[in-house]
C-alpha cells in the first residue's frame, strides 16, 4: 500500500510540475509575444511622427508656392486693370476727339 501512495504522489508531483512548466512556457511565450508588439508599435509611431513632419513640410512648400501665385495674380489682375483703365480713357479721348 506504500508503493501505491507513494507512486501516486510522485505522479501527482510530476503532474503539478508539468502543470508549472507550461504556465512558465505560456508566459513568457507571452511576454516575448508583447515585447514584440511593444517594438512593432514605436516602429509604426516613428514611422507615423516621420510622415506627419514630411506631410508639415510639403504643407509649408505649397503654401508658400500659393501665397507667391495668389501673389502674382493679384499683381497681374491689378496691371490688367491699370492697363484697361488706361485703354478705356484713351479709347474715350480718341472717341471725343
Amino acid at each position: 500500500m506504500e508503493l501505491d501512495e507513494a507512486t501516486i504522489t510522485k505522479k501527482k508531483e510530476e503532474r503539478e510540475i508539468k502543470l508549472w512548466e507550461n504556465k512558465l512556457k505560456s508566459f513568457k511565450e507571452k511576454q516575448n509575444s508583447s515585447q514584440i508588439e511593444r517594438k512593432n508599435l514605436k516602429l509604426q509611431q516613428k514611422k507615423l511622427e516621420q510622415e506627419l513632419k514630411d506631410s508639415k513640410v510639403r504643407h509649408k512648400e505649397l503654401q508658400k508656392e500659393v501665397d507667391k501665385m495668389a501673389k502674382a495674380l493679384k499683381v497681374g489682375i491689378f496691371r490688367c486693370f491699370n492697363c484697361l483703365r488706361i485703354n478705356t480713357v484713351v479709347l474715350f479721348l480718341t472717341c471725343q476727339e
